[in-house]
């Protein structure tokens, strides 16, 4: 049955991760594919290796990818300090600052700045492509940040990156799957029916009689006059028709008089 899919929320506070969430991704393996990953696409040697040191710098939240396995997550969301967003920045525009000079901050980039979304999106494809490797898979494609804000939830994990010989940090934060809603009460079988055929028997359809019928061509039919009289036969049954449907035959005689003698 197809799980519904539950997006993290960027900016409010989410419980930590709890270590059974941990145990569900295999991070190793996760660090091993996403290095060559995030490589192929930035165009550089890169390694990636899991890192438990917790970050001495603020958090920027990145992406967040819903996942459809394993059942114990609902998303993963990645992160990084302002300065190793700032270097990857620039490795990926081919831009380096002067010797000894810091790297321009990226916190006051605009919302909507292209440059931000193009890291965003970078990561979180490398992201998504190695999550097979980590027995996972998302569920729909990542969400990305319109601008660096922090990153609220605490990360579960490090992942430390080497581009280069330039170091960078990025954050992997687990969401745990949410209980699925109760399923809403069958209804008694019973009950069902009875309130069901009340219903019906309380439609209001029109019921008609056809005593008789006869076909005429179309030219006599534009023949006629006011005035004018079809002949019909007498019939031996007539049709009770319910929104101009047949619903039952019965005996002409016990509808119509008795056919008295002719004068």
């Amino acid at each position: 049955m197809a799980r519904a899919i539950v997006w993290p929320s960027i900016g409010d506070p989410a419980p930590e991760a709890a270590p059974a969430l941990m145990e569900a991704l295999d991070a190793p393996a996760l660090a091993a594919a996403f290095g060559p990953e995030l490589a192929r696409l930035m165009g550089a040697r890169i390694t990636a290796r899991v890192s438990n040191t917790p970050s001495a710098s603020p958090l920027l939240h990145l992406s967040s990818i819903a996942l459809s396995a394993p059942v114990e997550l609902s998303a993963i969301g990645l992160g990084c300090p302002a300065d190793s967003a700032a270097r990857l920045l620039e490795r990926l525009f081919g831009t380096r600052a002067a010797d000894g000079a810091r790297p321009a901050g990226v916190e006051a980039l605009p919302p909507g700045s292209a440059s931000w979304a193009v890291l965003c999106h970078t990561l979180a494809q490398a992201l998504a492509r190695a999550l097979p490797a980590a027995n996972a898979s998302a569920a729909a494609p990542a969400r990305h940040t319109d601008r660096p804000r922090a990153l609220n939830p605490e990360p579960a994990f490090l992942l430390e990156l080497d581009v280069e010989g330039m170091a960078c940090t990025l954050a992997v934060v687990l969401e745990g799957a949410r209980p699925a809603p109760p399923p809403p009460d069958a209804p008694d079988a019973a009950e069902w029916r009875q309130r069901a055929r009340a219903r019906a028997l309380d439609l209001e359809l029109p019921v008609a009689l056809r005593i008789a019928e006869r076909r005429i061509g179309l030219a006599q039919l534009a023949a006629l006059q006011p005035g004018d009289i079809l002949p019909l036969e007498r019939p031996e049954t007539v049709d009770v028709l319910a929104a101009g449907r047949r619903i039952a035959r019965l005996p002409a005689a016990q509808l119509l008089p008795p056919e008295g003698p002719e004068e």
